[in-house]
């Protein structure tokens, strides 16, 4: 199974790291390290035995794990659970393809406006204009340009002989739990965009929903894989309506 791949390339890395700053570090000192017995190690090691998602949340935990690398080890735990489809970029359906954009990729396009424009590209009526572009979005156009340089030097964009521009990437995300100013630079930017929603648009054009519910911390990652899994749907669905009408208005 590949969570079960993924978890003892995980373990024989990190044992690797630790035996090359001492090489008399041992696999039973990692076995105690990580809170499982020396032989538990070794058959999960060989894939005589499988780890549960529960102990690999113990190994997280004792080896203070950031919370992207925890996310990378767990959620195809529960990826494999929930069922959910394969939105990697090596997906067979185009429509599901994802390109994982890095830390500091996204730093550099952290302010919304900036997958606004990838969305813009997308519609029939689309104009390679800094101009047009800022009055879509409401934006200056300063920033509009800035956002088309962007685009273009990371590659998300590309302009042929005839100024068309096109995305190279139909899809792109970042890491889940990605802990990063930018991130949360890019969140609170959507917050801000949800409450001028919330305020100006007419009901049946917007959907603003709560829940409050008493539950174990642990539960919150299978949760957290369940909003990934119908963002996904839903953006494979919002995905197919462009293809077959692309003069819509864009929807954040």
């Amino acid at each position: 199974m590949k969570e079960q791949l993924i978890v003892r390339q995980f373990l024989a890395s990190e044992i690797k790291k630790a035996q090359k700053s001492n090489p008399r570090y041992s696999m039973r000192s990692f076995a105690n390290k990580v809170g499982i017995s020396p032989s538990a190690l070794s058959q999960i090691l060989a894939g005589k035995r499988k780890a549960s998602s529960k102990l690999v949340n113990t190994i997280c935990d004792r080896l203070k794990l950031d919370p992207e690398d925890r996310s990378q080890l767990l959620k195809n735990f529960f990826d494999r659970d929930l069922n959910l489809p394969d939105f990697s970029a090596d997906s067979q359906d185009p429509a599901a393809r994802h390109t994982l954009i890095s830390a500091e990729a996204f730093s550099v396009i952290a302010d919304w406006y900036h997958f606004a424009v990838l969305s813009l590209l997308k519609t029939d009526d689309f104009e390679n204009n800094p101009s047009w572009i800022a009055r879509r979005l409401g934006i200056d156009e300063t920033m509009a340009s800035d956002s088309l340089a962007k685009l273009k030097r990371l590659g998300l964009i590309q302009e042929d002989a005839h100024g068309k521009l096109t995305r190279t990437h139909q899809r792109i995300r970042t890491s889940d739990d990605l802990l990063d100013l930018s991130l949360q630079k890019n969140q609170l930017q959507t917050l801000i965009l949800a409450k001028d929603a919330i305020t100006n648009l007419p009901q049946h054009l917007r959907d603003f929903t709560t829940l409050t519910v008493a539950t174990h911390p642990d539960q919150v990652i299978k949760a957290k894989a369940l909003i990934r899994k119908f963002q996904d749907e839903l953006d494979v669905l919002l995905f197919s309506a462009t293809q077959k009408n692309r003069s819509i208005p864009l929807f954040y």
